[in-house]
């Protein structure tokens, strides 16, 4: 607890000398020259841009994606795929999903998640069976 207390008094002394500065400042239209120089600009523009994408970089890597979560071609070659995706309500959709050249049907409705079919097994079983011929 005197952790918390001794951070909550120096941000307090912080916030009251930036205060007391502030009160300190010129007035505005006092100054000598209102140009900013373009370097300025452009340099605290890419400064930005660099810690904009460092932090990125810091989070991804925090929440275990790491590099190759920003790039497949940082890792290994991705082994699922969603080949399809229809909607079937709000709360419903069927996908055909590929793992490592397999193919199955996924049903996904709510939380609940289930494979209907292996397509790889369907098509050779329906290859398989014998055709009736449609002619009387």
């Amino acid at each position: 607890m005197s952790g918390r207390l001794a951070r909550l008094i120096a941000v307090s002394v912080l916030f009251m000398t930036g205060v007391a500065v502030a009160a300190q400042a010129q007035t505005l239209g006092t100054g000598a020259d209102a140009q900013i120089s373009t370097w300025r600009v452009v340099l605290s523009f890419l400064l930005c841009v660099m810690v904009a994408i460092g932090a990125a970089v810091f989070m991804r890597a925090r929440m275990g994606g790491g590099l190759a979560s920003i790039s497949p071609s940082f890792g290994r070659a991705r082994r699922l795929k969603v080949v399809e995706m229809v909607r079937l309500s709000p709360t419903a959709g069927l996908a055909i999903v590929c793992c490592d050249g397999r193919e199955m049907l996924v049903l996904v409705a709510g939380s609940e998640t289930k494979i209907v079919a292996d397509l790889a097994s369907a098509a050779s079983a329906a290859s398989s069976a014998p055709r009736q011929s449609s002619h009387a």
